[in-house]
């Protein structure tokens, strides 16, 4: 038999088998944790928000089966939820198909994901440079010892020694951990703050939102090398932020901002003979907008075009690269200066 009930947060429907009445649940579409009701017992609010409050997480996947239970815990002490930092752990990438709420919850938990590992990274890098400082001092110390013969206070700071480096090479594994998973805050606000904007003029209908956290510098993002004056360079482009839905008025949309990089170096020769070695990286931006609206509402859209570049209200930073309609769609790309 099987017993349907409602996330409390954002009306996601379920129907589970009614032997797992009693049970907590990790909503799929908010990451909400919501008590399945038991049969012949009407679903209780109250349980339902009590059940959302941090506590051990028994987390659904898409099938109504648990994963693991989260170990990472934000300031509150409430626990990620462990399908969202899976993603965001493995690849440094978040996508999703869901509403705009359900977007921003996970937003505001990748904001106290972010949070969390810089706070880790910061401890495990003052706790580094303890151990090298350690390690250096109880070093000249068994050096100095050791000179003047082989002592137990001589071999007890070559022990303290060893206990420092290896306390060295734990903590910099940790620091580089959390220093991998500390994400560009640009990214998730800009991401948020778009959702907020649009959100005036968007419907019920899910967005599918797509965030890249990786560097720059990845064999997918490679795109040639070449030359740019006396400097060697690599080219590289990643399109970190996609969104792509549908606005009230039927219109369909797509909006991607594309990170440019060039990675140049080069040798160059000193007056005294030298030769150094330069590099530098230069960064350049492009957004991308596609709109397309429906024809039978706007007929005359066609007729518009051509004075449209001079209507648009771009912003002292941009500059527009292009305007153009295509397949019944307007694309616009800007450059960021």
């Amino acid at each position: 038999m099987k017993v349907n009930f409602q996330c409390v947060n954002c009306s996601q429907p379920y129907s589970v088998d009614a032997s797992h009445g009693g049970k907590l649940i990790h909503c799929r579409a908010c990451h909400t944790q919501v008590r399945i009701p038991q049969l012949n017992s009407e679903p209780s609010v109250a349980a339902n928000a009590t059940a959302a409050k941090p506590a051990t997480l028994n987390a659904a996947t898409s099938n109504g089966s648990s994963v693991a239970e989260s170990k990472n815990l934000d300031d509150t002490g409430e626990p990620f939820p462990p399908e969202l930092e899976k993603m965001v752990s493995k690849n440094l990438q978040y996508s999703r198909l869901a509403t705009i709420p359900a977007i921003q919850k996970d937003l505001e938990m990748l904001r106290k994901f972010d949070k969390h590992h810089e706070t880790k990274k910061t401890k495990f890098l003052y706790l580094l440079c303890g151990s090298l400082l350690a390690s250096l001092v109880f070093g000249a110390a068994s050096y100095l010892l050791i000179v003047d013969g082989v002592s137990a206070l001589g071999i007890g700071s070559i022990l303290a020694t060893l206990a420092g480096v290896t306390s060295a090479v734990v903590t910099g594994i940790s620091y580089a951990k959390h220093a991998r998973l500390d994400l560009e805050d640009k990214r998730y606000e800009c991401m948020n703050e778009f959702l907020r904007l649009i959100a005036v003029d968007a419907g019920d209908d899910a967005f599918r939102i797509k965030l890249d956290f990786g560097k720059h510098n990845r064999r997918d993002t490679y795109l040639r090398s070449g030359s740019v004056g006396h400097w060697d360079v690599k080219f590289y482009a990643n399109d970190w932020f996609t969104v792509t839905g549908k606005l009230k008025d039927g219109s369909k949309f797509m909006i991607s901002i594309k990170e440019k990089h060039q990675d140049r170096s080069r040798w160059k020769r000193s007056r005294s003979g030298k030769s150094k070695h330069k590099s530098k990286v230069k960064t350049s931006e492009e957004i991308t907008l596609m709109i397309r609206p429906k024809e039978k509402r706007y007929p005359d859209l066609v007729k518009l075009v051509p004075d449209a570049p001079k209507a648009l209200q771009i912003p002292k930073y941009a500059e527009l690269k292009s305007f153009s309609f295509q397949q019944q769609a307007i694309v616009l790309k800007l450059a960021i200066r």
